[in-house]
């Protein structure tokens, strides 16, 4: 119990816009950081006077005399990626640190692989994770192996963590699916397998529906379990075998040792083939229960069934928390404008 609400003290950690779908929603809380802003014109300026081109002798022929003398001339400006790429290796790490940024700001990716090259030489924490969240913004798929060969011996859970949601970003814009499904099968670390697990919800590609399944009624972990679940509402659609499958996730239900597994349960069934009444109203009855309720509201804000807009009016009029009433009445909005 206390390893599964560990899971979800970090899906919920932080409060997002109802706007983001579930599988941006989770990632993003999982991820943990937010980089530092800067101005990026003052930055510039400061970048063009320490790294400006010496000035070169150059022959030329006096005027007046006739005879040859050298003179002192002004470089040609370099481009910016010149300016970046000294910034990136220079000595103070808050000149670095504010390359990444800018980096990632303005979808240079042509960096991708100077960020990656840089990771083994970085010992501090703090701009180690500036550089995998730099990676998952601007990174290639060709740089993603590279990637995790330099932290395979890394133990910080937050680093992997982040890690992990770097290379779902990845896999989302590329298609490149095997990284994350090899985190998934072979990481010991809890939440690197349950990033990497909404990872591939978030992608959605079918190629990691028997990993998903596998993990979904097999895995010894209940939050393991939760994640896969969840995921298999994004792939199920696409299997042959969809109804084989969501009867035996009913059955499941009602085995399952805990409800946050019957919580993802209820919403992947109802995501798959429609709205169920027993289902939706087992969701709402976990809206006004404490850690249970954002998971649960989560879940029915990417379930736009009208059917439940009246059952929703009841939860919200005496509803005793502003911020989860206030998502409880976005949520009912969003319903009545479906009409």
């Amino acid at each position: 119990m206390k390893k599964i609400i560990s899971i979800l003290i970090l899906i919920h950690l932080f409060s997002v816009s109802y706007s983001k779908d579930l599988w941006e929603k989770y990632l993003n809380r999982m991820e943990q950081f937010t980089p530092p802003e800067i101005d990026e014109t003052l930055y510039i300026d400061l970048l063009k006077n320490r790294y400006k081109l010496p000035p070169v002798e150059i022959e030329i022929r006096d005027e007046e005399t006739g005879e040859m003398k050298t003179v002192l001339k002004e470089q040609e400006e370099p481009g910016l990626n010149y300016f970046l790429e000294n910034a990136i290796n220079d000595e103070e790490g808050a000149i670095r640190r504010a390359a990444l940024i800018y980096i990632v700001k303005n979808k240079l990716t042509d960096f991708s692989k100077i960020v990656v090259d840089k990771l083994p030489k970085i010992e501090d924490v703090t701009e180690k994770k500036l550089l995998i969240w730099a990676f998952g913004e601007i990174g290639n798929s060709d740089d993603v192996l590279a990637m995790v060969e330099y932290l395979r011996n890394e133990r910080n859970p937050y680093i992997l963590n982040l890690l992990a949601a770097a290379i779902s970003k990845i896999a989302e814009k590329d298609g490149s699916i095997m990284p994350l499904i090899l985190l998934v099968q072979n990481s010991n670390n809890l939440y690197v397998k349950s990033t990497s697990i909404i990872g591939l919800g978030k992608v959605g590609d079918p190629r990691a529906l028997p990993v998903l399944w596998k993990l979904s009624g097999e895995h010894q972990a209940k939050e393991i379990r939760f994640c896969a679940i969840l995921a298999l509402s994004s792939v199920l659609n696409n299997d042959e075998n969809k109804m084989e499958k969501i009867n035996t996730l009913r059955g499941q239900f009602f085995t399952a040792s805990s409800n946050y597994e019957k919580l993802a349960i209820a919403y992947t069934i109802q995501k798959t083939t429609g709205f169920d009444l027993g289902l939706y109203n087992f969701m709402l009855g976990f809206l006004k229960t404490p850690v249970f309720n954002e998971v649960a509201l989560d879940l029915l804000e990417e379930l736009p069934f009208i059917q439940g807009k009246d059952r929703l009016e009841i939860v919200a009029i005496n509803y005793p928390e502003i911020p989860i009433k206030s998502r409880i009445y976005d949520l009912i909005h969003k319903l009545r404008s479906l009409r």
